[in-house]
């Protein structure tokens, strides 16, 4: 017994060395991850995403602030001052990333198309199975509910967006559409 009780010992202390080294590493592990992700759209999609700050607050808040996300040789696309997520603990536990609240403040889109080139065309092509893009049908209806589904998907059950602008620039056409305010309260909009 004092054998099995050593060795429970030495297992328990090795969890929480492992615990207490992954919560201090937390930061390093995020960076680790996201920049790879990061790199592998940038060549998959010719973008430039860059962040100015990325952290994790606590156990389960991620803070980022400054993304801006600019197609190579165009326009800026997307541009973010913050974001705060909080996640489940228990879904991080499970290793799954669920998001319980979101909040954002100034996002800002813009679509700028000019003839033929647009800053936004890389977000409705894809992967062909020999790497090279080809275009995916010009089937609107399919494209922006495929857009609204990425979008919506991911929208958590309780957030608020604060200082939102759409702006849309086509030859001559130009539409700006701004949102001052949008809560999620338990999946309710606002």
């Amino acid at each position: 017994t004092k054998r099995i009780n050593k060795a429970a010992f030495f297992v328990a202390t090795f969890f929480v060395i492992l615990f207490i080294t992954m919560f201090l590493c937390r930061n390093y592990i995020l960076h680790y991850i996201v920049d790879k992700k990061i790199n592998s759209v940038e060549q998959q999609f010719n973008i430039s995403i860059d962040y100015n700050k990325l952290k994790i607050v606590g156990l389960n808040e991620v803070q980022l602030n400054g993304l801006s996300v600019v197609p190579n040789g165009q326009d800026t696309l997307l541009t973010l001052n913050s974001l705060v997520l909080d996640l489940k603990p228990l879904s991080l536990i499970e290793g799954r990333i669920e998001v319980y609240k979101a909040s954002i403040y100034k996002l800002h889109l813009n679509f700028i198309k000019q003839d033929s080139i647009s800053n936004y065309d890389f977000l409705f092509r894809k992967k062909a199975d020999n790497s090279s893009f080809e275009r995916v049908k010009r089937d609107y209806s399919n494209s922006l509910r495929s857009l609204l589904n990425l979008i919506f998907g991911f929208l958590p059950d309780n957030g608020e967006i604060t200082d939102m602008v759409v702006k849309q620039k086509r030859d001559a056409s130009y539409i700006n559409f701004s949102i001052p305010s949008l809560v999620v309260k338990d999946n309710k909009f606002d």
